[in-house]
């Protein structure tokens, strides 16, 4: 049991870590690319205000990540992972993001949704002596 505990934890970690990761990268390349009209409806902002909605995340999410891997604000590690469940779940099926028939986008982003879920599992799987 202890053995998919770390399991799970190791992996909602790396999880986090790829989207704090990816997020860094879309603001540092929007950031270089000067104006822009990118839709990218994840986040519930457009323009200038998403460039700094992505470094704001990917600051929050690097500190949270940190935090949880030093053993240090276990709750907080599973609420920003289940906001970013909310995040996901959002984007594919509560935006205009819209899925063409024949290509397995839905499939991709049931496996997305589902990758997410077991994130939030992982973020969950820590002692009780850790939320004290």
């Amino acid at each position: 049991m202890t053995f998919l505990k770390n399991l799970l934890r190791f992996y909602a970690c790396l999880f986090h870590a790829l989207f704090v990761a990816i997020a860094g990268g879309m603001a540092v390349m929007l950031l270089a690319s000067g104006p822009q009209t990118l839709n990218f409806y994840l986040l519930p902002w457009q323009g200038r205000a998403l460039i700094y909605g992505l470094i704001a995340m990917a600051l929050v999410g690097a500190l949270v990540l940190l935090l949880a891997v030093r053993g240090k604000a276990q709750m907080l590690f599973l609420v920003w992972s289940l906001l970013l469940l909310m995040l996901v779940v959002r984007y594919f099926f509560f935006t205009q993001f819209g899925f063409t028939p024949g290509t397995g986008e839905f499939k991709f982003a049931l496996c997305f949704v589902v990758a997410a879920m077991v994130a939030v599992l992982g973020a969950g799987m820590s002692s009780a002596r850790d939320y004290r």
